[in-house]
C-alpha cells in the first residue's frame, strides 16, 4: 500500500474538500473536522476509484471528545497525475453517527466496515 495518508498530509487544506448534495451538516462537519481526520486518522485501506487516476482510501480517526463518542470514518478520493503524485482530495463519504450514519467508536470496528466495502 502506497503512503496515501503522508501525501494527503502533504496537500495545501484548499485542495482537501467535501462532495456531497445537497450539503447536510454532517457533511459541513466533515470539512471542518478535515484537518484532524487528515492529522490524526489511521488508514484503513485503499480501492481502485471508478475515475482515471485516481484512489480512495478510507480513513478513521477517533472521537477528541472521548472514546464513548462515535469518531470519524471517512472515504477520500484521491487524484494523482500520471506519477502517482496526488494533486487534489475529494471527502465523499463521512459518518460520525449523526443524521442515521453509522457510528464506529474504534479502529476495529471502522476497519471491519471498510474491508467489507472494498478496501483493502
Amino acid at each position: 500500500m502506497n503512503n496515501w495518508l503522508a501525501a494527503l498530509n502533504e496537500l495545501p487544506l484548499d485542495l482537501v474538500s467535501v462532495a456531497h448534495q445537497p450539503m447536510t451538516p454532517r457533511y459541513s462537519r466533515a470539512l471542518d473536522k478535515r484537518i484532524y481526520l487528515i492529522r490524526e486518522g489511521v488508514l484503513l485501506g485503499e480501492r481502485s476509484a471508478s475515475y482515471n487516476n485516481a484512489v480512495e482510501i478510507a480513513l478513521f480517526a477517533e472521537n477528541p471528545n472521548g472514546s464513548k463518542k462515535p469518531g470519524f470514518y471517512a472515504c477520500i478520493r484521491l487524484f494523482l497525475d500520471e506519477k502517482k503524485t496526488v494533486l487534489s482530495a475529494v471527502i465523499f463519504c463521512f459518518y460520525d453517527g449523526t443524521e442515521k450514519s453509522p457510528g464506529y467508536k474504534s479502529v476495529d470496528s471502522a476497519l471491519k466496515y471498510a474491508l467489507e466495502g472494498g478496501f483493502s
